[in-house]
């Protein structure tokens, strides 16, 4: 009997590590937002550290993207698996490599496949977008265009880790008038 009980808490101590493991990306309590951002589009931000602030414009990009992206499919022969009201997480964070940053790479993104410098990233595992905290970022627009698209691929079942799926983003924000 010892045994086995031994042997069930190893299997849950190794369950919660991998969950921890799996989740290390998102927000930890501290960096979470008392209260998440409900943009009108159906975003959550979560957590918003670094950088210059700009709810208005986020707000706007959000809305703008989301009215365009049933045009954009149609125009691509794509068709959503369903038609659910989009709802998708996000954490701004801030840009560098430091600890719990955009770009650490030692830690909180240690098992993001991209293990290059990101201002943007969206893991279809979690359903979470990444992305830096500062509206004020030369790239801040057609980057949160870009990786909404992804998360909208995401939620409505169109996503593939493909080539295809970048171009598709980048005509997505070039279609928006944001560059690629």
């Amino acid at each position: 009997m010892k045994n086995l009980i031994k042997l069930f808490a190893i299997i849950i101590i190794l369950t919660l590590t991998s969950f921890a493991s799996a989740n290390r990306m998102q927000p930890l309590a501290s960096e979470r937002l008392n209260n998440p951002i409900e943009l009108d589009c159906g975003i959550f931000i979560k957590e918003w550290r670094g950088g210059k602030k700009d709810i208005k414009l986020v707000n706007k990009l959000c809305s703008k993207s989301l009215d365009y992206y049933p045009a954009f499919l149609k125009k691509h022969n794509l068709k959503r698996k369903h038609t659910w009201i989009f709802r998708f997480s996000m954490a701004l964070v801030p840009d560098g490599r430091c600890s719990r940053c955009m770009n650490d790479l030692d830690d909180r993104f240690v098992e993001r496949p991209q293990q290059s410098i990101l201002i943007g990233y969206t893991s279809a595992n979690q359903r979470w977008t990444y992305l830096i905290g500062d509206t004020y970022h030369p790239e801040f627009k057609v980057t949160f265009v870009h990786e909404l698209f992804h998360a909208l691929n995401v939620f409505y079942g169109l996503w593939t880790p493909t080539e295809a799926e970048e171009d598709l983003a980048e005509a997505f924000t070039y279609d928006l008038g944001l560059g690629k």
